[in-house]
């Protein structure tokens, strides 16, 4: 039957294990509780077909034409589906744990709730909406998710490297997940649980991290550049002290030194630093700018400020037990000076 013209064919509680229907014309066909499992249906036309209830697992559809197609109620698990054009689909209820949407365009398509495993590398989900979407350890590297609305989706340990998430709403359940090199820009992250998530190089502008769950959090590299106080204050990034080396949250384009292998340092100078008693022991500060911030009655046991620039800092009251300031640059004359310099600060602020 491959490559066959069947329009519009009328196929229910039928039994098709195995069939060859690559390239068929199956638009606006109607296949109701119709098993279909392992059929190859790879670059078919199923275009305003009507696939409720059927059972399509491990069915070949790839670079199939799937536009406004009924798929509600279908079991899809493990289904290739790489390539495919999905705009419209309704997959309401359908079951695709574990389906291959590499590089699939799921633009206005009504997904399921269980996408859990699923690979969606490269997918094109831009606007979607995922509410309350299952997506536990999905593959979701390269993925397009502009401005999808992700609100209380459950992405625990799922793989977002690189995925665009462009103004996206995150307030959603991502520990543990791998965000490296993903576009946060302008995304709702509030409330979010990000602890031990890998925000690796992650570039995050004008984001929302308010109330976010950062608890162990990889933010090594990551871009804040381009935030500004009012957006995005430094109160609002301090889960993120467990690990601070080599951010950039100044508010100038860090773009030609972040190309570069020496990595920014941190800069907090312009940002309206003034917390007490938060708790940010063993702290990676290395080389971090640290000039003038108010940084009184924090915990800083066992952290290291190895190369800081504390010119002017305000530590007044900080627990520093344990605390590495070797190479740390300080005024002379500014509080606990001489406690500093015992810890291997140096006077050298001008």
């Amino acid at each position: 039957m491959e490559g066959a013209d069947l329009v519009r064919v009328d196929a229910d509680v039928a039994y098709m294990t195995g069939a060859n229907l690559k390239g068929t014309n199956l638009t606006d066909a109607q296949f109701w509780e119709v098993v279909m499992k392992d059929v190859n249906l790879e670059g078919a036309d199923l275009r305003e077909a009507f696939v409720s209830k059927t059972d399509l697992r491990g069915a070949n559809m790839w670079k199939a034409d799937l536009r406004g197609a009924d798929m509600a109620h279908a079991v899809l698990s493990d289904l290739d589906l790489r390539d495919t054009d999905l705009r419209g689909v309704d997959l309401t209820h359908a079951n695709m744990r574990g389906v291959d949407l590499r590089d699939a365009d799921l633009r206005g398509v009504e997904l399921p709730i269980f996408l859990e495993s699923a690979d969606l590398r490269g997918a094109n989900m831009e606007g979607m909406s995922l509410i309350g979407a299952r997506l536990w350890h999905a593959n979701l590297e390269g993925a397009n998710l502009k401005f999808a609305n992700l609100t209380s989706a459950y992405l625990s340990a799922a793989n977002l490297q690189g995925a665009d998430l462009q103004g996206a709403r995150l307030t959603s359940h991502l520990d543990g997940a791998d965000l490296s090199n993903a576009n946060l820009s302008n995304a709702n992250l509030s409330n979010a649980n990000l602890s031990n998530a890998n925000l690796w190089r992650a570039l995050i502008h004008n984001t929302n991290l308010s109330g976010a769950d950062l608890r162990n959090a990889n933010t090594s590299g990551v871009d804040f550049s381009g935030n500004h106080p009012g957006v995005l204050s430094f109160s609002d990034i301090i889960p993120l002290l467990a690990n601070l080396t080599n951010i950039d949250l100044t508010n100038i384009d860090q773009t030609s030194s972040t190309q570069t292998d020496t990595p920014p340092r941190l800069s907090i100078t312009s940002y309206p630093i003034r917390f007490n008693g938060t708790d940010v022991t063993f702290a990676d500060l290395r080389g971090a700018d640290l000039s003038g911030a108010g940084l009184a009655n924090i915990n800083f046991t066992g952290a290291d400020f190895r190369n800081a620039v504390l010119c002017g800092a305000d530590l007044t009251g900080a627990a520093l037990n344990n605390a590495d300031l070797t190479g740390a640059t300080i005024h002379q004359n500014q509080s606990r000076a001489q406690e500093l310099i015992k810890l291997g600060a140096m006077p050298a602020c001008r």
